[in-house]
């Protein structure tokens, strides 16, 4: 991952193979043609694919070609052994993302099976909407969205759906660096090169309270 917090991968390969750079003229629609796929496989044997690739830059020496290119998104799908019961998505966001929340996280520090230390920290969000469970984690640099359904298939629809709703209850335009589905015997996994999500330049957060009752009144918005 570049400074700009783009992916930048390479392949080595055939010396000779040729990469056209697109010819098409500004204003016009890239035909489907002039982008190229992308394949890997990483160190664990997951295969990595990335799908319209424009323009790759390429450098060749006498034994190879090394090929340069931008990737929008990476995709790994892997076979899962058993079947889940139940269909899952979690999403992560980054920065640091202030939400509406109505759970809190409890910390036990113990030694030697005694008790010293005992926090709690209100950073979560929890909700029950449309057949599907919903929890939202905010962390250090991390907002993390999960969604489980034992009824409901997660289909590119309700992704986008549960996007949206976040973004118009937080008012927030959020982008997401990683996302991993997993439904049935597959788990899918995307990765893109997001930029830290920060907050609209405004006064203050359209939905902001420390009343715990009132943030459950908020998060009615999302069934909507």
């Amino acid at each position: 991952m570049t400074e700009n917090r783009k992916i930048l991968c390479k392949e080595v390969g055939d010396p000779f193979e040729e990469f056209s750079k697109s010819r098409t003229p500004a204003g016009r629609i890239i035909e489907d043609s002039e982008y190229y796929s992308l394949s890997a496989m990483d160190t664990e044997g997951r295969l990595w694919t990335a799908n319209r690739v424009l323009s790759p830059s390429t450098r060749a020496n006498p034994y190879c070609l090394t090929v340069s290119c931008n990737v929008r998104e990476l995709m790994s799908v892997y076979e899962l052994k058993t079947a889940m019961t139940r269909s899952s998505l979690q999403i992560w966001f980054p920065g640091e993302i202030d939400i509406p929340c109505n759970t809190a996280t409890e910390m036990t520090i113990s030694i030697r099976r005694k008790e010293r230390d005992r926090s709690s920290r209100l950073n979560i969000a929890i909700l029950e909407t449309n057949e599907f469970s919903i929890e939202i984690k905010k962390e250090r640099n991390w907002l993390q969205l999960h969604a489980t359904s034992a009824s409901s298939q997660i289909t590119e629809d309700v992704i986008r759906a549960i996007l949206e709703s976040l973004q118009f209850v937080l008012a927030w335009p959020l982008e997401w660096s990683i996302a991993q589905l997993v439904q049935g015997t597959k788990q899918i996994t995307k990765m893109r090169a997001a930029l830290e999500n920060k907050p609209p330049d405004r006064r203050r957060s359209p939905l902001s309270t420390s009343d715990p009752d009132k943030i459950n009144h908020i998060w009615n918005i999302f069934d909507k």
